[in-house]
């Protein structure tokens, strides 16, 4: 079964990582992807996402998500945040309520920097993921109303992201022609496996906050963050970072100065 060239919302994402095979998807793929991933995806990421081809194996229980891009948030370009080739999830066992993936693979990933003047557009949908996480209510509470619009729990035993590529697309440097860094790839193991199962959106959340905090560290080593204000670099976890360099700039310049001493 192949679905091609779909523009759909992040939760489509979710719903080709989550719900990758068996009978009852593969007939009833159509109504989950689009009323599902609605209420999945905007609270998980806040912004939209467009899915080339998604396609699904029942008898192998794979299903190999293809061209997908995760948009800009508002006050950004129009260009993609992030791009990624390719995605292959293999199941372990799937249920109505409950999905064990063996794996997910994620492979081919580039994720487009820009920079404002106080915050960047991967730490807007950083805090997007953070500000979608209820704070009034009980804990009880809280997962009884996530139950009633997303009823879905997954288990995923691994999940590995190859090496990524971070484009400096827009930065406050002087020059623009700026050379991608790499960004180390990670694996994420049993998630999900001590609650039996967490919420889909959860899950998506925790891989998205990995991959952006890589994103985010490669971009500070790189140098892609000079000319943000000491607030936006605290905000964007690069504080300690900025404080190094400071305090190797204070070093040097003290070290000069007791040289000037010896010779006065």
């Amino acid at each position: 079964m192949t679905i091609s060239k779909t523009a759909l919302t992040t939760t489509t994402l979710v719903v080709a990582l989550l719900f990758g095979g068996g009978a009852y998807v593969a007939t009833n793929l159509g109504s989950i992807a689009l009323n599902m991933s609605e209420k999945i995806g905007t609270k998980a990421l806040g912004v939209n996402v467009n899915i080339d081809t998604m396609d699904i194996s029942i008898k192998e229980l794979n299903v190999n998500v293809a061209g997908i891009t995760i948009a800009n948030p508002s006050g950004f370009s129009n260009d993609p945040a992030i791009e990624i080739k390719n995605i292959n999830v293999g199941l372990a066992s799937l249920a109505e309520k409950l999905i064990t993936m063996k794996n997910i693979d994620v492979s081919g990933v580039v994720v487009n920097l820009e920079v404002a003047n106080q915050t960047t557009n991967l730490q807007t949908i950083q805090k997007n993921i953070t500000a979608s996480k209820p704070k009034t209510t009980t804990e009880a509470t809280q997962a009884k109303e996530a139950a009633a619009t997303d009823p879905i729990k997954v288990i995923i035993q691994r999940f590995s992201l190859d090496q990524s590529t971070l484009n400096p697309t827009i930065t406050l440097l002087e020059t623009q022609k700026l050379d991608p860094v790499a960004i180390p790839g990670f694996q994420l193991t049993g998630i999900g496996e001590k609650q039996n199962g967490v919420l889909a959106q959860e899950a998506v959340k925790q891989i998205f906050s990995q991959l952006i905090e890589n994103s985010s560290d490669a971009a500070a080593n790189a140098g892609f963050y000079q000319g943000l204000s000491k607030d936006a670099l605290k905000d964007l976890g690069a504080a300690q970072l900025d404080s190094i360099k400071n305090n190797l700039t204070d070093e040097i310049d003290n070290i000069g100065n007791s040289l000037k001493g010896m010779f006065q």
